[in-house]
């Protein structure tokens, strides 16, 4: 069975560096859009305990999904 793999990278730019990848992508401001992550755990963290996490995110004020992401 195949099994899917999922990669991801995260980078904290500088505003100059934005715009400039930005133009260098010939992006607008129309390209982009805003979401809210909300992260729920009990107060003795047992959803982090089973290194797991629990995310609803809202997209575009309008849409929300609930995601749980963990080790298998």
């Amino acid at each position: 069975m195949a099994q899917e793999i999922e990669i991801e990278l995260k980078q904290l730019l500088m505003k100059e560096e934005f715009k400039q990848l930005k133009q260098h992508f010939q992006l607008k401001d129309a390209d982009f859009h805003t979401q809210t992550n909300y992260y729920f755990d009990t107060p003795q963290f047992d959803i982090k305990s089973q290194l797991a996490a629990l995310r609803m995110r809202e997209k575009k004020k309008r849409s929300m999904g609930a995601h749980i992401k963990g080790t298998t």
